[in-house]
């Protein structure tokens, strides 16, 4: 008796084992693609950004949340993927300064922006730190444009060094 009393409760707790095996699969897969999901729609949000400025208006960007190493093992991380002018795959270390301005400003406000929509929450001060570095006068005024035009109730505070920039913030 005393033998299949055992028996049971060790069948039992397989059961419960392989039941809490499968509930952190079926947990890891919904946050797999919850983050996927995320990182899609700050790609599609930094696309749109970029395209309004001249200096990436042909580029988008493709966020990815797992990559495969060289030797094949699949590694989470946030990798991004740059085509700019027909060009697949441009690493972000080649960027000109002004085009990793242009891209870091892009992903910054659809981060923000995914966060508020996300969360019903947002961010009531962003501050740029000098985030034209690189960028031409007609870019400057394009990134000034995405800035006035992006559905945020934040207030901006642009630190930068530049009087043509601080001049046409002020204006």
């Amino acid at each position: 008796k005393a033998v299949d009393g055992l028996t049971t409760e060790v069948d039992r707790l397989s059961n419960v084992l392989v039941l809490e095996n499968e509930s952190k699969r079926a947990l890891k897969s919904f946050i797999s693609r919850s983050f996927d999901d995320a990182l899609e729609t700050i790609s599609d949000m930094s696309t749109r950004i970029i395209r309004h400025i001249p200096n990436m208006a042909n580029a988008t960007i493709q966020l990815e949340g797992m990559r495969e190493t060289k030797d094949g093992k699949v590694k989470e991380e946030v990798n991004a993927v740059l085509n700019i002018d027909g060009e697949e795959g441009v690493p972000l270390k080649s960027l000109s300064g002004g085009e990793g301005s242009t891209l870091n400003l892009a992903v910054d406000l659809s981060v923000i922006d995914l966060i508020e929509q996300r969360t019903g929450k947002g961010i009531n001060i962003f501050i740029l730190d000098e985030p034209f570095q690189g960028l031409d006068t007609v870019c400057v005024e394009m990134a000034l444009e995405v800035l006035k035009n992006s559905n945020t109730n934040k207030k901006l505070i642009i630190v930068e060094h530049s009087p043509e920039i601080k001049q046409m913030v002020q204006s």
